[in-house]
């Protein structure tokens, strides 16, 4: 679970059902945060979290166009030492983070690269075996076209594994008012 304090503090807490918070921790004073004592809470600092199936926490957000802010808790079973780095590239300009679990288990990443009305949309894949990240594919491309793709958060199929997403398009960075159209997408074969 994550918890915003009320001083804005991003706080990393585990709870079980029906009990209170067992274990709080600080992640602006954790070894190795990319995040300052105080996080900006709107609609674009959005802040995701995932836990892998080796137990390893993923922390990103509070970005808005700005360098990727992302760590990960290391080694496994720590949750006091943290280290950073994604794949590197394309990763100057980041907003709207979200981590997606397969139903095969695995965990993906996906964000926004770029601008409003000028935006790609990234998807990168975890692996457990070598604990880094690749590149999948660029998902949504606006940067050719100078639009922006502002998707819902994938959702994912228990079942059938299959990911499903709304979007709308914004072709001009202004206001939201230029959003157009409401468009579906689906995929079989995780991203």
């Amino acid at each position: 679970h994550l918890r915003i304090s009320k001083n804005d503090l991003l706080i990393l807490a585990s709870k079980l059902f029906n009990r209170e918070f067992e274990e709080s921790i600080d992640l602006s004073t954790q070894t190795g945060t990319v995040f300052g004592s105080q996080v900006t809470l709107d609609s674009h600092n959005v802040i995701a979290v995932a836990k892998d199936s080796l137990g390893l926490y993923h922390v990103s957000g509070d970005m808005h166009a700005v360098p990727l802010k992302y760590m990960r808790s290391a080694p496994v079973g720590s949750t006091t030492s943290w280290t950073t780095g994604m794949v590197g590239t394309e990763e100057t300009n980041a907003t709207y983070p979200q981590f997606i679990k397969a139903k095969s288990g695995n965990l993906y990443f996906w964000f926004r690269t770029g601008f409003s009305g000028d935006g790609d949309w990234i998807l990168n894949k975890w692996s457990i075996t070598t604990q880094t990240w690749t590149r999948v594919a660029t998902v949504l491309q606006g940067t050719v076209e100078n639009v922006s793709a502002y998707p819902q958060n994938v959702a994912v199929d228990k079942i059938t594994g299959r990911w499903h997403v709304l979007l709308t398009i914004r072709k001009d960075f202004s206001s939201d008012a230029e959003n157009e159209n409401i468009y579906y997408a689906y995929s079989d074969n995780e991203g």
